[in-house]
């Protein structure tokens, strides 16, 4: 613009009008430009990801009727207010890394192979705990994350300690992860993922919470203690601050978000404690697992032994089941893992093997008070998934979940297809055994048909204001070459009358009128 106007000043005349209008309206463009920018600059502060953005929680061990305390009385609302399902129907095992893997992949154990929290893989010969290994049984599953981070296109994932995120798979190691941390505290754990989506740089669209509790206190005092009616409380807490960061950020009407936990809890007096010791040679077999269900290698040429007294043993005891691999039920979606036992027990309700020893002497440490123990209980999980105590939770809310709607129970597998459908994204070559079917009237509107971008919008208007103030230039400068031209026509007619009259008061008045219309120009 200065260059044009350096041009302008060398070439016009002295009374070149062009020169003025243009730096008029220059000087009005460059003004309001700046404003402009500041738009485009305020509406990318915290460069919210342009796909749409999905938030998964999950409260381990927070069992369906938990709610009916009353100790939660936010989540009660957000329940009411969205979708949820009176409960959700957890794979077997009711383990935490088994579901929260099954919830990520939309597979059942079987499948991707991790049949429990601490598992033997009899081709590596190893006993697998948290691990690389544990969680890469099938190179073919494509947790959600990984999914959502391959589709590339500005999409980024952000996993907060939930079970297995911190690994690659397929090649793809997710933009933001942080491994399992108790010490980190709950409202340090909501403001780092919140910024996450809020990453100046690469922002998430895709974030995946994981807290400990209430499973945590439940195996140490059991599900209907007080301390567990605390930790209840406690999460009504860390969801009030959840909702208010919310709120209070770019995130508002923006975010969905999911809640869910993996499983329920089982109260297990301490009487209910099955010694294997009593019915079979601990020297003839390898125990792997946690109760109440464990995995039986029996030592080379001790197979038949080893069955034969593990049978004996239940059938006198009447509390727990002894399965051979074949005889392991259908419906629990185990046995035809290449990591499954070739012997397999479950313990009855409310039972668990002699594994838990070590465990509950913790827990008594943990009791003081306690003087006799006999009338007491600790907690665990991993029962058959339709025992009513196994149910876990579920509920939805945001821009894209109905409100105030519920819908049937579903088994947890069932996600993953939603998670795909909220984020707009295709299902992996390998399918997952979870159906959309089951969770479709959870949305409230096909996503692939219904999400478009909206940060284009912003470009749109500014382009329009833009639009806008040039044109008011160019009308600005057609209506000075209008009014110009009307004064240069009567300056030539006042120059006609003076040469015409001849005489001196004419030429005084000729001089006078022309020195009104430069006085006009020049105000003008």
């Amino acid at each position: 613009a200065d260059d044009i106007i350096l041009t302008l000043k060398k070439t016009r005349r002295p009374d070149d009008w062009v020169f003025k209008v243009f730096k008029f309206n220059m000087s009005y463009l460059l003004f309001v430009s700046p404003l402009i920018v500041l738009v485009f600059c305020s509406y990318r502060t915290y460069s919210i990801s342009e796909h749409p953005l999905l938030l998964i929680i999950s409260f381990d061990g927070f069992r369906y009727n938990y709610f009916d305390r009353n100790l939660t009385p936010e989540l009660l609302n957000l329940r009411v207010n969205g979708t949820y399902s009176k409960y959700m129907t957890s794979v077997f095992p009711t383990k935490t890394f088994p579901n929260h893997f099954s919830i990520a992949t939309g597979m059942y154990v079987d499948v991707h192979g991790v049949l429990d929290n601490k598992v033997f893989d009899s081709s590596l010969n190893r006993y697998l705990t948290y691990s690389y290994e544990l969680f890469h049984y099938n190179k073919d599953i494509v947790p959600i994350w990984t999914l959502n981070e391959k589709k590339g296109d500005g999409r980024h994932t952000g996993c907060m300690m939930w079970p297995g995120s911190n690994y690659e798979y397929q090649g793809t190691t997710i933009k933001h992860f942080q491994i399992y941390n108790e010490s980190i505290e709950w409202k340090e754990r909501v403001d780092r993922i919140i910024s996450w989506f809020l990453d100046s740089e690469e922002p998430i669209n895709l974030g995946m919470m994981y807290f400990e509790q209430p499973d945590l206190i439940m195996h140490t005092f059991g599900p209907d203690s007080p301390q567990l009616n605390q930790q209840l409380a406690r999460i009504n807490l860390i969801v009030e601050y959840l909702i208010d960061r919310i709120k209070n950020s770019e995130l508002l009407g923006k975010l969905n978000v999911i809640m869910l936990s993996d499983h329920g809890g089982q109260a297990v007096p301490y009487t209910h404690v099955i010694d294997l010791n009593y019915y079979l040679d601990n020297s003839t077999y390898s125990m792997y697992g946690v109760s109440p269900n464990l995995q039986i290698y029996p030592n080379p040429g001790k197979y038949d032994e080893v069955l034969n007294s593990l049978r004996k043993g239940a059938e006198k005891s009447g509390h727990f089941f002894v399965f051979t691999r074949d005889e392991i039920h259908e419906q629990w979606h185990y046995k035809d893992s290449g990591r499954c036992p070739p012997i397999f027990i479950v313990a009855d309700v409310s039972y668990v093997f002699n594994d838990l020893l070590v465990n509950i002497g913790k827990y008594k440490k943990k009791s003081p008070h306690i003087k006799d123990f006999s009338n007491s209980s600790f907690g665990t999980h991993g029962y058959d998934p339709l025992l009513e105590n196994m149910r876990a939770f579920f509920m939805a809310f945001g821009p894209l979940i109905k409100q105030n709607h519920t819908v049937a129970p579903f088994v947890n597998i069932d996600l993953y297809p939603l998670f795909a459908e909220l984020l707009d994204l295709e299902l992996p070559l390998t399918k997952p055994n979870g159906s959309f079917i089951f969770v479709e009237d959870i949305l409230n509107i096909k996503i692939s048909e219904s999400y478009t971008d909206t940060g284009p919008t912003i470009y749109i208007i500014a382009g329009v204001i833009i639009g806008a103030l040039c044109l008011i230039v160019v009308i600005s400068i057609i209506l000075h070459l209008k009014r110009i031209e009307s004064l240069k026509q009567r300056k030539s007619s006042l120059s006609s009358y003076g040469v015409l009259a001849g005489s001196e008061e004419s030429s005084q008045n000729f001089e006078g009128s022309k020195l009104l219309v430069t006085s006009e120009f020049e105000d003008d």
